[in-house]
């Protein structure tokens, strides 16, 4: 019996992510500048210069859902490991990355649209 090349199976292929071409740093400036609309939108006291805190006081407040603040959070956090600490991104943490930004998109384009837009008009 002769052996045959197995061919491998083709998988199907994913639609591409409207995140797949953001970077760690642009996705950390896009909450900066998204959160600081937010706040300029809700809050009269100038902002915090920590974005940490301008997060959680925005969750606070309750302006931003404790999930959506966490996936910020996880953004801002792996931000700076890269940009204090050198770190690379894997495959892995560019998942991470991605499906935290997915997760505030997809939120802030549904509940916050007037802050998003301006954030749009801001990082553009």
């Amino acid at each position: 019996m002769a052996k045959t090349a197995r061919t491998p199976k083709k998988r199907a292929r994913k639609p591409a992510s409207k995140s797949a071409d953001l970077t760690i740093e642009d996705a950390w400036r896009y909450v900066d500048r998204f959160c600081r609309a937010l706040w300029m939108e809700h809050m009269e006291e100038e902002p915090p210069h920590s974005l940490a805190q301008m997060i959680t006081q925005l969750r606070d407040q309750e302006l931003i859902p404790a999930h959506e603040a966490g996936m910020m959070h996880t953004i801002r956090a792996m931000r700076n490991h890269v940009v204090h600490e050198n770190l690379e991104f894997g495959e892995y943490e560019l998942t991470i990355a991605r499906s935290a930004w997915e997760i505030v998109r997809t939120w802030a384009e549904r509940q916050a649209r007037k802050a998003w837009r301006l954030t749009l008009q801001m990082c553009a």
